[in-house]
């Protein structure tokens, strides 16, 4: 009797034992207000709680990682993997309630972008994702082209890479300069905007493709976390990344630190010289370093400083013919982005002013016995931007408006044949977009009619003019080019 009281309780005291908590916060995503009293469950329902007015919940799980379900009413729905217990922040966007003769406005309701009413988001849900490549390529029309050089340009749908729009938090990089997606960690970034059509009136006339705007993470005063996240695969692959959120004074930060260093040499049997082949120089080391701060100047101003810092060396295995390596091929590639902005809302209307420099930077060398593929070569290009932007909500019309002045180089050195190399060229563009939204009834169905309108101003070369318009009813929605 004695040894089976003892398995009896053996049995009851197990699970409680294996049992963790889960802590955790759940904001709004475009206020980063908490929502309070919202429903936090495991997947399977056998664990059950509610948020406090702080929007912080603890839940009890039998095991992690361990997937939960979050809503609220007026929220969105929305799965988690929780792979670590404490310090996860849950981000949930309004999922509007629809009631007749009521219209509830969605978080995007004030943006009036063309790209607001479908725009797809590709969200990297806790980790999901070991790589910002990955995340990107989860889109099916998305392509990353890789060149002989090792630069990587982004393609949607049949598009050329020209021709689709890459953007950081809403400001234009310069993706010709290759790497500009891999050199973001997969860990600073909260979300991806894609928009697969063409979004000149919003973004110039080289977005006829479309757009990719990736939205990097916003530092947070509410919540300091540190997290140590480290990978590691074949190939003597091997990752690490720290994220550190923290709060002093009137301000927030957000610091990240990523390296990254992999060795993918392997051999191969070539049918055509009826030989095993081994495959070498495919190796990288890469890291960046991420800055991100939030300071309330004065009762809802705000100033948002972003910096972003990367550098890499690669081996680049390109094949020149179908039998032929580049054994000894590299590319180094250094990167600086810098943002600051500047929020000043008055009344029902918001004013933004926004600074932001880059400047990249990649050198080619291929040193080889054969002088045929020989190569030793440097890109530089910068960029400096300057851009304003009110947007005003009316009680019937909204609008935004934006004004801005960018400031492009470009220099190529052939560092092999002098005479081969471009001196800086410079490109100055001015540019002016507006937007609004006009709404209307037709046989008792509400509609809001968006025209857009974009002018480019390309000094001393042309202009180039787009314009879309944009019929909306509830979730249905027609778009009219009038012209680009």
């Amino acid at each position: 009797m004695s040894k089976l009281f003892i398995v009896i309780s053996i049995l009851f005291i197990l699970p409680a034992l294996v049992l963790a908590d889960i802590h955790g916060r759940v904001l709004s995503r475009k206020t980063e207000n908490p929502i309070p009293y919202a429903l936090i469950k495991t997947a399977h329902a056998d664990y059950i709680t509610l948020s406090d007015k702080n929007g912080i919940f603890l839940l009890r799980s039998s095991e992690i990682p361990c997937r939960i379900i979050i809503s609220s009413q007026g929220y969105e729905t929305r799965e988690f993997i929780v792979n670590d217990p404490k310090g996860n922040i849950i981000y949930l966007s309004i999922d509007p309630i629809r009631i007749q003769g009521l219209n509830v406005i969605t978080e995007e309701g004030t943006s009036l972008k063309l790209s607001s009413t479908d725009v797809e988001i590709l969200t990297p849900d806790n980790l999901v994702q070991k790589g910002t490549q990955e995340l990107i390529l989860s889109h099916p029309g998305l392509i990353l082209k890789e060149s002989s050089t090792g630069e990587k340009q982004l393609q949607l749908f049949a598009y050329e890479p020209r021709h689709c729009v890459c953007l950081i938090d809403g400001i234009k990089t310069d993706n010709a300069a290759g790497n500009t997606v891999s050199s973001i960690p997969i860990n600073m970034i909260d979300h991806v905007e894609v928009i697969s059509h063409n979004a000149g009136s919003t973004s110039g006339e080289s977005a006829i493709g479309g757009i990719v705007n990736i939205v990097l993470k916003k530092s947070l005063s509410q919540y300091p976390t540190h997290k140590l996240v480290f990978h590691a695969g074949s190939w003597k692959n091997y990752s690490i990344n720290y994220q550190n959120n923290f709060a002093l004074g009137n301000s927030a930060f957000l610091c990240n630190l990523y390296g990254h260093k992999a060795k993918n040499d392997f051999s191969y049997y070539n049918e055509q010289e009826e030989k095993t082949v081994r495959r070498t120089n495919n190796d990288i080391i890469e890291g960046s370093l991420a800055f991100q701060s939030r300071t309330n100047l004065k009762e809802y101003f705000t100033s948002d400083f972003s910096l972003l810092y990367y550098k890499a060396n690669k081996g680049i295995p390109g094949q020149s013919t179908d039998y032929v390596w580049f054994k000894d091929a590299r590319v180094r590639a250094d990167r600086i982005h810098i943002k600051n902005e500047l929020h000043i809302p008055f009344g029902k209307n918001d004013f933004t002013n926004s600074l932001f420099y880059q400047f990249n930077k990649s050198n080619y060398e291929n040193i080889n016995d054969n002088t045929s593929f020989t190569y030793n070569s440097t890109n530089t290009t910068s960029a400096f931007e300057a851009q304003v932007k009110l947007n005003t909500k009316g009680s019937i019309l909204s609008s935004i408006s934006n004004c801005g002045l960018r400031y492009e180089t470009y220099k190529y050195d052939d560092l092999l044949h002098p005479g081969n190399s471009i001196g800086q060229k410079n490109r100055y563009l001015l540019y002016i977009s507006h937007e609004s939204a006009i709404p209307m009834s037709f046989f008792k169905q509400e509609f809001s009619l968006i025209p857009s309108i974009r002018a480019d101003y390309f000094v001393e070369k042309d202009v180039y003019l787009s314009s879309h318009l944009t019929l909306l009813r509830l979730n249905i929605q027609h778009n009219l080019i009038l012209f680009r």
